[in-house]
């Protein structure tokens, strides 16, 4: 998990609700990201070159490196941490490239994760660094398109004991993403329901989210929409990178407002994500049992649309467009001539 402070305890751009909800689906698949982790090593000398010696994430310090070079231009207002050297330029690019060099490599990916849910505004002071929500759960991909996100337990922190409990008649997010729509379970209103992913984005609704450099975009896009540094603490240079994103365009930054993912240094797998959300919360995933390129996963089956139980019913959303577009078209018995 990454570090909190001393204090702490250890441990979602279409203007329509359809969009939203769309964009809410890819940021929770978005933690399919995890499946390109893996990559090639560095050696001993390229490491050396930019690990931080100082870092806290959690209070977002300045980080000062072993170089003197003269830092990159970065604009007023971004952390001191971002503006790089040429030396850490060099570097962030050496990771970048692996990364999409190795893009093609993976086919499937599954893990199991947890997740914790942080408010530092909660009423509660005392309980401001403390998770208020711990989840488990599981997620699937397939190359490019499929995927899957499901929580299968949910623990409620009871502020009196300041213990852990099972959340009684609560269930967490369950979606599935077969290439063509993202199907979600809604136990609330008992509803299965399907939302058509865009004939432009089938294809790219996995790789193509708002957090991107988790599934090994091109480099070159990656520096176009995120400032981008190495955040390594000192104490786990030897193991893993720390990547810290924050977005450059106010349509990334509506999504989330920062991003650190740790990886394992030799091979890339993912050990842990946080994600910063434009308000004041903010979520830590920690993953295992990692299976990369497993050849005999059942593709059809785990990414087929979920079942409707037995008094649930099936809702199917279009996209905004496509709605426009049906709305605009001319029925098939309009005289052409009156158009």
């Amino acid at each position: 998990m990454l570090p909190q402070s001393k204090q702490t305890v250890s441990p979602n751009e279409i203007p329509t609700v359809h969009a939203a909800i769309f964009q809410r689906a890819i940021i929770a698949l978005s933690a399919l990201a995890i499946l390109l982790s893996a990559g090639y090593g560095f050696t001993q000398e390229q490491q050396d070159a930019d690990v931080p010696t100082k870092t806290d994430v959690s209070t977002k310090r300045d980080i000062s490196t072993k170089t003197t070079e003269q830092p990159s231009a970065v604009p007023a207002g971004i952390p001191k941490r971002f503006h790089l050297t040429a030396n850490q330029e060099t570097y962030l690019d050496q990771i970048l490239i692996n990364w999409q060099n190795h893009t093609d490599k993976t086919e499937t990916f599954r893990c199991n994760f947890t997740r914790w849910n942080y408010n530092p505004a909660f009423e509660l002071p005392q309980f401001k660094d403390v998770p208020l929500i711990v989840n488990n759960g599981d997620l699937k991909y397939a190359n490019p398109d499929k995927g899957t996100f499901r929580i299968t337990r949910v623990m409620n922190l009871d502020t009196k004991t300041g213990q852990y409990e099972a959340a009684k008649d609560t269930y967490g997010e369950h979606w599935v993403c077969d290439g063509e729509s993202i199907w979600q379970r809604d136990h609330k209103t008992k509803r299965v329901i399907e939302r058509k992913i865009p004939d432009e984005l089938q294809g790219e609704a996995i790789s193509n989210t708002p957090l991107p450099f988790l599934f090994g975009s091109k480099a070159a896009d990656l520096r176009q929409r995120y400032f981008l540094c190495i955040v390594t603490p000192q104490e786990y240079a030897e193991t893993e990178i720390w990547v810290d994103a924050i977005p450059r365009t106010q349509a990334d930054a509506g999504n989330f407002r920062e991003a650190i993912l740790r990886l394992h240094r030799t091979d890339f797998r993912p050990v842990a994500l946080r994600i910063y959300d434009p308000g004041d919360t903010y979520s830590t995933y920690e993953f295992s049992n990692i299976v990369i390129n497993d050849p005999f996963e059942g593709l059809k089956q785990l990414f087929a649309p979920p079942n409707v139980p037995f008094g649930w019913r099936k809702v199917l959303e279009m996209p905004p467009e496509a709605t426009a577009r049906r709305q605009e078209s001319p029925s098939e018995n309009s005289d052409p001539q009156s158009r």
